[in-house]
């Protein structure tokens, strides 16, 4: 059960959400976002996967984490909810403790979304 689970990130996965990213953010990489994050994509587990999208993501996002949430903000409208969609809080989670504010108000936002 676990094994297809992890399938939800799957490589048909990673390209709908890299285009996501790039209609929304022009400079998005998608073919580089899309190599980096299916590398070794075989040996992770389900919430490997999980956390591999939310750390490759920061490489293809402004270092500016307000700009960067504000692409989130604009992507996740149009995203399928579910699980692989906690891509999102776990970006947050791993990547805005320098501002607690902002983290808060992106959490608020995000977990509405998928309730």
């Amino acid at each position: 059960m676990a094994e297809a689970l992890k399938e939800l990130f799957n490589e048909n996965f990673y390209k709908k959400f890299a285009r996501q990213f790039s209609l929304v953010y022009s400079p998005f990489d998608s073919k580089g976002f899309l190599k980096d994050v299916t590398a070794n994509l075989d040996e992770l587990s389900l919430n490997q996967r999980l956390r591999n999208s939310s750390i490759v993501l920061k490489a293809y996002l402004p270092s500016d984490f307000k700009k960067s949430i504000g692409i989130m903000y604009n992507v996740i409208e149009n995203s399928p909810r579910g699980y692989s969609s906690l891509i999102f809080p776990d970006y947050v989670g791993l990547y805005g403790h320098h501002d607690f504010a902002t983290s808060m108000e992106a959490l608020k936002f995000l977990l509405s979304l998928l309730i």
